[in-house]
């Protein structure tokens, strides 16, 4: 740590994410190697907002202009790969914090905002144990 703030955009577990998921197969090895690389650029703390797939889903079904690969498909089949995609998506932040040496903090996406944004400044004010 160089006492600097570094900010994670959601582009990169994103990408990665995507990647994983049009993956039928992949080396865990090479997704650690993959994750290694990006340690320089890593932040101390990701902050994760999970939000379950049912809800996710019914974002994603109103959206009108969405462009991932899931709005292209019906909806059934969307379901399956998101609910697929889920638990790629937990070994992912798992592995980036355990890779990088960052903190996962897991938020509740269900959970009213101001509950949320109470986690957030605990994080700031060092309160916050690891893993929260």
């Amino acid at each position: 740590d160089h006492g600097q703030t570094i900010l994670l955009d959601q582009g990169m577990v994103q990408k990665l994410w995507s990647i994983l998921g049009n993956a039928s197969t992949f080396s865990m090895s090479r997704l650690d190697s993959l994750l290694e690389s990006l340690r320089p650029f890593a932040p101390s703390h990701l902050v994760w907002i999970v939000t379950p797939a049912d809800i996710a889903m019914q974002r994603l079904m109103a959206r009108r202009h969405g462009t991932s690969r899931l709005d292209r498909l019906p909806p059934d089949e969307a379901w399956a790969r998101l609910n697929a995609m889920t638990g790629r998506l937990d070994m992912l932040v798992s592995r980036f914090a355990a890779v990088t040496g960052g903190n996962a903090i897991r938020l509740d996406g269900r959970t009213p905002p101001q509950d949320n944004a109470a986690k957030l400044d605990q994080l700031l004010n060092g309160t916050m144990e690891n893993g929260a």
